[in-house]
């Protein structure tokens, strides 16, 4: 005996499930905050096998949008080497996408120059492959620090706010 089994063709999508008009219900920031990095309740991470990935926060719609998480960092020493003072977040845009992050503290003194207000942080962006803020040892793009008013950012297109901007030869 010979069988033969047809399946129709009509219900095989030609386009991409990302291009369909269907919208999918995405993750969004936790409301309330639970605390801790980007109010996920836990610690970002130090590197990008423990980094708190958030892709799934924006809905990559192809309008400007921006994503405000809060966050805290809760240490004992000013050392950059301390894993408790590194806070590594991935965003994976999809291909033609683009990213700005924008880092904002209490500056005590904003407008003014203190030392521990002023250099508190480094910021930086670079691939998968970063292992710190260094675009010499951590293969970061680039990374800007120093800022009186208490803001720091990066973006994909070149874009910063910060008094130094360090950036790599792989840009």
């Amino acid at each position: 005996m010979i069988a033969s089994v047809m399946v129709p063709l009509a219900d095989i999508s030609s386009e991409p499930p990302e291009m369909m008009e269907e919208k999918i219900a995405l993750d969004a920031v936790p409301s309330p905050c639970g605390g801790y990095d980007a109010c996920l309740g836990v610690d970002a991470g130090y590197d990008s096998s423990s980094a708190a990935n958030i892709t799934t926060f924006f809905d990559w719609t192809g309008v400007n949008e921006s994503v405000t998480m809060y966050g805290e960092i809760v240490t004992t020493s000013t050392s950059t080497l301390l894993n408790d003072n590194k806070d590594m977040y991935i965003i994976s845009p999809p291909a033609g996408y683009g990213v700005t992050a924008t880092l904002e503290w209490n500056h005590s003194t904003s407008g003014s120059y203190t030392y521990e207000d002023t250099y508190a942080y480094y910021f930086s962006i670079g691939p998968s492959s970063q292992t710190s803020y260094s675009t010499y040892s951590g293969n970061s793009w680039a990374y800007t620090r120093y800022s009186n008013t208490g803001t720091l950012s990066l973006g994909t297109d070149g874009s910063y706010t910060g008094n130094y901007l360090t950036t790599s030869s792989s840009i």
